[in-house]
């Protein structure tokens, strides 16, 4: 399948027969899929990606909530947890470098002696330790973030996807005409 290369996307006009209309009719009653399809409506254009997730926690009932961050990302993270203990949720935070442990002594490449891993696994069982209900992942590396969802206990959210060159908007690359180009995509 690719449905990128779609000229008549009838998935997107209520169409009959639509492929895979079937899938959705299987997780329409799902409580979080529901919960979703009211905030996206009710904060259309309206609502920050952070707003959507707390709205989302409010809804699914969850109250304590862990933000997995990355350090480069040490402010922003504050700022969401901020937001979140405003909301009136628990909030549990952890940083990538939990565990302090050096790249050289894992044999990962390094930048030089001081050089941390980045420690998606601790980070997963320090909230997992912690009984988190949501956890939120701010900047995590790419296949960091894959480790750290695939042993949390709790559902995991994105609310910042790391991009270091264009201030953590990897969507720029696809937009701007000079990324586009520099992907060979236009």
């Amino acid at each position: 399948m690719r449905c990128d290369r779609c000229g008549e996307p009838r998935c997107a006009t209520c169409e009959e027969g639509a492929p895979y209309s079937r899938d959705l009719k299987e997780v329409a009653d799902d409580p979080v899929y529901r919960a979703a399809s009211e905030i996206e409506v009710e904060g259309y254009m309206e609502w920050t990606r952070v707003e959507e997730i707390a709205e989302l926690a409010e809804r699914m009932g969850w109250r304590r909530i862990g933000v997995a961050y990355c350090v480069g990302l040490h402010e922003e993270a504050s700022a969401l947890c901020a937001f979140l203990e405003r909301r009136g949720f628990d909030v549990v935070s952890v940083c990538c470098k939990v565990g302090g442990v050096r790249k050289e002594e894992l044999g990962l490449p390094s930048m030089g002696p001081d050089d941390l891993a980045c420690n998606p696994a601790g980070q997963a069982r320090v909230l997992n330790e912690e009984g988190t209900d949501l956890n939120v992942t701010v900047g995590l590396c790419a296949g960091h973030d894959l480790v750290f969802q695939e042993l949390s206990d709790a559902p995991v959210i994105t609310a910042v996807v790391k991009d270091r060159r264009l201030a953590h908007c990897p969507a720029a690359a696809l937009t701007n005409r000079y990324y586009r180009r520099r992907l060979g995509i236009d």
